[in-house]
């Protein structure tokens, strides 16, 4: 692993997940802003896994209603190549996001992702549909390694013609969690997991850590906006963030503050910029998530039981949507959502 880990080119895109006790928080680093809607996805959504026709597209009902971020408004200028339609607003490219039975699930790139084909019997859910699928369907990490083991990861393109690896992060309530990773057209599992960003995969991020100080080895923190650089440092925090009692968010602020990547920031390797453009945490215990748009002032929050509790989560209810770019948003934001299709004029 520690040759893997030498020979390891970076990756062109950036971003950075943590999770500590019952909560976690994660960046979104990318070279140009995808300009992401929150959404608010209620149960009992007919779902497909994308595929178009193929009969090993998968196809569920949404169980749990869900807070997310969505890349939606980008993509649905393309045309998928699974179905030789535009990607669907409400239903393709959610990011990031926390459902009511408190399940949190993350996307970041990983350029060392190669999907395969189903098998036969085996239905799949394109990577533009994966965090969908785990949010509508899964209370617990149990439930998520299991909905896993029933569906594939499939490739789908735009028109960009460009294939994105990704991997997953999930947490929830009670404390647990899990990678996957889907190598050489296999899924692989990490439970327990703690610290994510991007290339390589998880297994030589932790062996390369072993060479750091406080985890085996003699180097000091590396201070870099690469990957591995930001893995080290995650995991190094993480390990000493205080456990319990209020201020869950503004600690994981302070974690995630420490692999921000600034506006301008050059990468070492190709000269070129890949800065964060928003930070999200989620506070299972509270049930709540909150968002930051990186040119902002504020952090504002979603509390999903306030949400619940006006129905906004009932089957029926229609898609709703809220501009975290918006500079005015602060504090509680709930009410300040709209349905989707009065809002589609303005997107």
């Amino acid at each position: 692993l520690l040759a893997l880990v030498a020979a390891w080119a970076p990756a062109v895109a950036a971003c950075s997940w943590a999770s500590v006790s019952s909560a976690s928080t994660r960046t979104m680093d990318w070279d140009i802003p995808l300009n992401e809607t929150l959404l608010v996805l209620p149960r009992g959504m007919s779902m497909d896994g994308g595929l178009g026709d193929d009969p090993a597209s998968h196809r569920w009902t949404s169980r749990y209603g869900s807070v997310v971020a969505s890349v939606g408004a980008w993509l649905r200028g393309q045309v998928s190549s699974r179905t030789g339609r535009p990607f669907d607003f409400e239903r393709d490219g959610v990011s990031d996001g926390v459902n009511e039975a408190g399940l949190a699930v993350h996307i970041l790139e990983l350029e060392a992702t190669r999907y395969a084909a189903a098998r036969p019997g085996e239905t799949c859910v394109t990577y533009f549909r994966w965090a969908r699928y785990l949010l509508d369907a899964c209370a617990t990490v149990e439930d998520a390694i299991a909905a896993m083991e029933a569906v594939c990861v499939a490739d789908v393109r735009g028109s960009d013609g460009v294939s994105y690896g990704v991997h997953l992060a999930v947490e929830d309530a009670a404390g647990d969690s899990v990678v996957f990773e889907v190598l050489g057209g296999s899924l692989s599992s990490f439970r327990g997991a703690r610290a994510l960003t991007n290339d390589p995969p998880l297994p030589a991020q932790r062996e390369n850590l072993r060479r750091y100080r406080g985890f085996g080895g003699d180097l000091p923190l590396p201070g870099d906006v690469d990957a591995m650089s930001r893995f080290v440092r995650l995991s190094h925090f993480a390990g000493q963030l205080p456990r319990g009692g209020a201020g869950v968010a503004p600690r994981l602020r302070g974690l995630i503050a420490t692999v921000t990547v600034p506006q301008g920031a050059l990468d070492p390797d190709d000269g070129r910029a890949y800065p964060t453009w928003w930070t999200s945490v989620v506070d299972l215990q509270s049930l709540s998530y909150h968002f930051a748009w990186a040119a902002s002032p504020n952090m504002f929050r979603v509390d999903l039981r306030g949400l619940a509790a006006r129905g906004g989560f009932r089957e029926g209810a229609g898609t709703q949507m809220l501009d975290p770019r918006d500079a005015a948003l602060s504090g509680e934001v709930s009410t300040r959502f709209v349905p989707v299709r009065r809002a589609a004029l303005l997107l």
